[in-house]
């Protein structure tokens, strides 16, 4: 159990840094600047719902994949830890757009600066996740040959 909220944790970080729903929300309301209160809504709703679904088919599909190229059972473990990350990935869309409905307000509650900040976090965890990423996965290769 210990092993599955770290590795959820993990995910959802994973996650809130790519996606980094601070440092885009000035973004997206620069892209809705001219559009009233319940059209950003629905483009958030939308644009939202339909990465959610990308990342969901993605998922799904990866498994038809394994099957049609005959990977390994561990690949199929991979697979199902895949479905405890679609469920991440939809807590951040929610998170996302939350921020994107109200980002004026967390603009000027968190400040220019605070969102530079944030984004370099952000931009800092991600690298970190990628060179772990790695890490693992050339431990796993050399493992595999020995």
């Amino acid at each position: 159990m210990h092993e599955l909220v770290g590795f959820a944790g993990t995910v959802l970080m994973g996650f809130f840094a790519i996606m980094n729903p601070i440092a885009n929300t000035p973004v997206f309301l620069g892209l809705t600047a001219d559009d009233d209160p319940a059209t950003r809504k629905a483009v958030a709703r939308r644009s939202l719902l339909l990465a959610f679904a990308i990342i969901t088919a993605f998922v799904l599909a990866g498994r038809l994949i394994f099957e049609l190229f005959g990977i390994t059972l561990p690949a199929f473990r991979i697979t199902g830890g895949l479905l405890i990350t679609v469920g991440a990935f939809a807590l951040i869309c929610f998170v996302s757009y939350a921020f994107f409905v109200s980002g004026e307000k967390l603009i000027r509650s968190v400040g220019e600066n605070g969102v530079s900040a944030i984004t370099r976090l952000m931009g800092l965890i991600l690298a970190v996740i990628g060179v772990q990423m790695f890490i693992e996965g050339a431990h796993g290769a050399i493992q595999s040959f020995r």
